[in-house]
């Protein structure tokens, strides 16, 4: 009995000793250092980092298990994560884990976290202990979510834009994005020009404008320039395009994105009455010459 007592005042205090380390390197970061004892479901939650991270104080009672903790996971994730753990579980070669999952906190919001940590087997490779650090990564994730909307914005507006719109490379000019308003305009698909050289492509029908403009815009990083240009479309029909080029950095390079909207018929209109005015012009000198 005193031999039993003496082991168990000396596991108590390698056990205090344990938790005084967590609470130490707690104090060193902002994550919340965890240890699972998966043969008993039990868990100790360094009550600073849950502070941290929750800005309540720590209830050992409602979050001390697996279970209790398992919970309080956003329902529509709790099945996927109960999953991975069971997985990370059954693979004896499986050391080091990663999860991410929303968690109710107690002012009925819910917290992104990730959780990150090492599993201890014994000598069957059966998982007995998960140890780990906890981090509220909500920022990061709202971060993302209104990137995503934005990028999704920018998408949608790229593509349903009526103007016919391309991204080319100024270094090397190869056709980077096209939106589906120049396929239409232009009878060629995405696969016909992306990667291509817009010197090349089908779009140009001369180069050297696009030569000048290019040595213009790599100059200036404000560059903004509006001109007419003939394309050949994959049909073989002339249309004259309308382009508004602006200097931009796409994906760290530097890029035109060109507007264009179809004038053909404004041209040959213009054409048209500046034919009839040169006819009719003559047409006046043929007779004072002949009166």
């Amino acid at each position: 009995t005193i031999l039993y007592s003496i082991e168990r005042m000396n596991n108590l205090q390698a056990l205090q000793e344990s938790n005084e380390r967590y609470d130490l390197v707690s104090k060193a970061t902002n994550d919340m250092v965890w240890d699972l004892n998966l043969l008993t479901g039990e868990v100790y939650r360094n009550p600073e980092g849950w502070k941290k991270i929750f800005k309540t104080d720590y209830d050992a009672v409602k979050f001390g298990s697996e279970e209790k903790w398992v919970e309080q996971i956003h329902p529509s994730e709790r099945e996927n994560v109960v999953k991975k753990i069971n997985s990370f579980k059954d693979n004896p070669s499986l050391q080091q884990f990663e999860l991410e999952y929303r968690f109710l906190k107690e002012d009925g919001n819910y917290a992104y976290l990730q959780d990150r940590g090492y599993i201890i087997r014994n000598e069957q490779g059966k998982a007995i202990r998960f140890i780990g650090a906890t981090q509220d990564i909500s920022p990061r994730k709202e971060a993302e979510m209104v990137l995503k909307e934005s990028e999704e914005q920018y998408r949608y507006l790229f593509e349903n834009n009526p103007a016919a719109i391309i991204i080319w490379n100024l270094e090397n000019f190869n056709i980077l994005e096209i939106n589906s308003s120049t396929e239409k305009n232009s009878g060629y698909k995405r696969e016909d020009l992306i990667g291509k050289s817009i010197l090349s492509g089908g779009l140009a029908e001369r180069s050297e404008p696009i030569l000048e403009l290019a040595g213009k815009a790599l100059k200036d990083k404000s560059f903004r320039e509006t001109h007419i240009t003939r394309i050949i479309s994959k049909w073989g029909d002339k249309i004259y395009i309308e382009f508004v080029s602006h200097r931009i950095d796409y994906m760290g390079m530097p890029c035109i994105m060109a507007l264009g909207n179809n004038v053909t018929e404004r041209v040959m209109l213009e054409k048209q009455l500046e034919e009839e005015r040169t006819k009719a012009q003559k047409e006046m000198t043929n007779a004072v010459i002949s009166a």
